[in-house]
């Protein structure tokens, strides 16, 4: 239920992005080009809608890199002219429209918003189904205890991989001994297996 809920913040999130998005853009002042370059000036009431776009923008990008969604693109300099390659958020293109070489067009900001949120509404629609399933429950629930020992570790700054390479060899294990438990209680030694006495219960 964590990640529904998780899911679905980072859904309405995208969904405050696209509203303040256009706010925005509304509320600008014409813009100017100087050069081929543009940099946006704001207005009084602009510049409020400026400063949400601001403390939304750590949130969303957070939200996209975990659900994988590429929102960035890559800008290369002329070659007559030279320079860096630059990388440049399509998000935060969104009150500073060239961050790279050159201007970021609207529409590809409006579709990079877009996508996100229908991918965040996919992974709400998935957690809640997965929640809503009775079964999932005490999977999740054995699945968490076992991994309170290393919640506790990454506190301490256990690496992700380390856990993962440690619960793979605890499941080997552990399928281990019950296989084990239950060749013993079946009276069945590794020296003399019959397959016919596990297959009978």
């Amino acid at each position: 239920m964590k990640n529904y809920f998780k899911y679905r913040r980072a859904r309405i999130n995208f969904e405050k992005l696209r509203e303040l998005m256009h706010d925005y853009w509304k509320t600008l002042p014409q813009q100017k080009y100087s050069l081929g370059q543009i940099s946006y000036r704001d207005s009084k009431e602009s510049l409020e809608i400026r400063k949400q776009i601001l403390a939304l923008l750590p949130n969303v990008s957070g939200a996209a890199q975990h659900f994988g969604i590429n929102y960035t693109v890559t800008s290369y300099p002329a070659p007559a002219v030279g320079g860096p390659i630059a990388t440049v958020s399509l998000y935060d293109s969104i009150i500073n429209p060239q961050l790279g070489h050159k201007v970021i067009e609207k529409p590809m900001i409006e579709d990079a918003v877009e996508k996100s949120i229908a991918i965040a509404k996919g992974f709400e629609k998935d957690s809640l189904i997965h929640w809503l399933c009775p079964w999932n429950w005490i999977i999740d629930g054995c699945a968490l205890i076992i991994r309170i020992p290393f919640i506790i570790l990454r506190r301490a700054g256990l690496p992700d991989k380390v856990e993962e390479n440690i619960i793979a060899h605890v499941i080997k294990i552990i399928f281990f001994i019950v296989l084990m438990t239950y060749l013993t209680y079946k009276g069945i030694t590794l020296e003399k297996m019959d397959l016919t006495k596990i297959i009978k219960l």
